[in-house]
């Protein structure tokens, strides 16, 4: 999506419940957005919870997670490996 001079290639969802994360997903990719960023790390079975909404309203989606320092090493690798073959594209600000 082009918005001026600058081309905007990824919407950011914020941390929220999986359905407000699902609706946000829903409509940024009626909007022709293919990689969404999320702000993860609060709650490691909520993240997934989310993740996996998302994936459901938007299958092909690659997804950039930053944790905002808010996973420990072992849940960042949790998240990794249910995701790993789900386009995840970056992980960020782990631990």
């Amino acid at each position: 999506m082009k918005c001026g001079l600058i081309h905007i290639t990824y919407m950011q969802i914020p941390i929220v419940s999986s359905a407000e994360a699902a609706e946000l997903a829903s409509k940024y990719r009626k909007q022709g957005f293919q990689t969404l960023k999320l702000k993860v790390g609060k709650n490691l079975k909520e993240d997934i919870e989310v993740l996996q909404a998302i994936r459901a309203v938007h299958p092909d989606c690659l997804f950039i997670l930053d944790a905002n320092e808010g996973y420990k090493p072992e849940e960042a690798i949790e998240v990794l490996e249910e995701l790993h073959s789900n386009y995840l594209v970056m992980l960020t600000s782990v631990c």
